[in-house]
């Protein structure tokens, strides 16, 4: 049931960010080039989790408790700072946070603790990291008057017990639109 609830959220995220599209819309992820919508896509989210995750399990910062074998880690929503509004917003936020915990619990090396399950906990770990992240866009007017579109996905990693940055990444996502900035803008 819940599977079916979560397509149905991607699908009425899917529709919502479509709506945002323009006919002649080109995306541009790390110099390729495909889609036709100006707003994020599924294959835009899924590529800056799998980057972030990436890059955080390459550089090793993750450090064990004395006697663990994985470092916990909280995830919490991801804050969406674009200019899009409504239920799409709330569905991206849940869709981006879902991947992000997923992919970190399926590399093996890192816990991701559930604060909404840890009230059926009888002893609950001790949470060593959060990994902050934050969805931001900003427009660009070329000279030719198109808009490119910049989305980037940051995030951090955070040390709980001293609020020491252990890791951040950035990762954009561009589109640029064939949307013509008027005068008046």
């Amino acid at each position: 049931m819940n599977k079916k609830l979560y397509m149905m959220f991607a699908a009425l995220l899917i529709l919502v960010l479509a709506g945002c599209a323009t006919p002649n819309t080109k995306t541009l992820v790390s110099g390729e080039t495909g889609g036709t919508s100006a707003g994020v896509k599924l294959e835009d989210v899924e590529y800056a989790v799998a980057q972030a995750v990436q890059s955080l399990l390459k550089y090793d910062r993750i450090k064990l408790l004395p006697g663990g074998n994985r470092a916990v880690t909280v995830v919490p929503n991801t804050v969406i700072d674009t200019t899009a509004r409504g239920i799409g917003v709330a569905a991206l936020s849940e869709d981006i946070t879902l991947r992000l915990q997923s992919e970190l619990t399926n590399s093996g090396k890192i816990l991701v603790y559930d604060p909404d399950a840890a009230q059926y906990a009888s002893n609950a770990p001790e949470v060593q990291y959060v990994l902050a992240s934050v969805l931001r866009s900003r427009n660009i007017t070329q000279d030719n008057g198109l808009v490119e579109i910049e989305y980037s996905f940051n995030m951090k990693l955070i040390d709980k017990a001293s609020g020491t940055l252990y890791w951040q990444k950035s990762i954009p996502v561009r589109k640029v639109t064939t949307r013509r900035r008027s005068l008046s803008n």
